[in-house]
């Protein structure tokens, strides 16, 4: 590979991950894709005399060295819910520390990219699926089923999902955001999933796009479309929904066995 052909790269590679949320850093939490994407950067110690594959492998070593370094510091990032981020589970409860340093160790098919000066090691880190990083650190499907009842009842159909309308209130992503109705009673959250449904793909699918283009199959053909309503007791990451929108989107079995896969997409200002 050519000098300009490594430089092109290293730069569309630094491109994807300069952006963090919340803060800067050599990573990017993306919430369309639902991953962490980290990389780790170590310069060449080139000498007088030596070996430049042995100068390569050092910093490489080294380079994913920095990469571990900067994945822990994401989860300061990291959002889980309204009131933590990974960071702080780790803190309150370090059980979960040995799982998380496990998961790293079982990390390999790092993206390795050799210049004249450095070496760059990359890697996409999901948070679900079969590798996924999220089951390890929060609990999803501790309460499958058991959504609000309400005793009224609205004209309602079966419906294949939701899509909820979040935009212009100022929501930000996390790994298991709450829906409640403006009684305060919780529609729907993580917690309600099946537990195999969390794991493989979690509790709702974030986008920006108003038609939630690449979506559609886990909305399915019939959603329920329900635009959030402004709630200012609400900590950033929560959304609520009118009682009406609550009551026809509950009151199906079907459409509840459809919450219960977390067949949910909501849409947000940016991401």
């Amino acid at each position: 590979m050519g000098r300009i052909v490594k430089t092109v790269v290293i730069v569309l590679l630094l491109s994807v991950v300069t952006y963090v949320y919340g803060e800067e850093g050599p990573y990017r939490i993306d919430w369309k894709t639902r991953e962490i994407v980290v990389i780790g950067i170590s310069g060449l110690a080139m000498e007088e005399s030596g070996n430049p594959i042995e100068w390569q492998y050092s910093a490489a070593v080294q380079a994913k060295q920095a990469l571990l370094e900067n994945f822990m510091a994401s989860l300061r990032t990291l959002r889980l819910d309204a009131y933590n981020s990974a960071k702080d589970v780790l803190m309150k409860d370090p059980s979960r520390n040995e799982a998380i340093h496990g998961y790293i160790r079982s990390l390999d098919n790092f993206q390795v990219i050799y210049g004249e000066e450095n070496v760059t090691i990359a890697k996409r880190i999901p948070f679900f699926g079969r590798v996924g990083l999220a089951p390890l650190l929060i609990e999803g499907g501790t309460d499958p089923g058991h959504f609000q009842t309400y005793e009224d009842l609205a004209f309602s159909t079966e419906f294949s999902g939701v899509v909820i309308d979040g935009r212009g209130l100022g929501r930000i992503p996390a790994l298991n955001p709450k829906i409640y109705d403006e009684d305060h009673n919780l529609v729907y959250s993580g917690d309600l999933l099946e537990q195999g449904s969390f794991e493989r793909w979690g509790a709702c699918q974030y986008t920006d796009d108003p038609y939630y283009k690449g979506y559609e199959a886990r909305a399915g053909e019939n959603p329920l479309r329900i635009v959030a309503v402004q709630n200012s007791k609400l900590i950033e990451t929560d959304l609520c929904i009118s009682h009406e929108d609550a009551m026809i989107l509950l009151q199906h079995p079907q459409t509840k066995d459809r919450l219960k896969e977390g067949r949910v997409v909501i849409i947000i200002d940016s991401l």
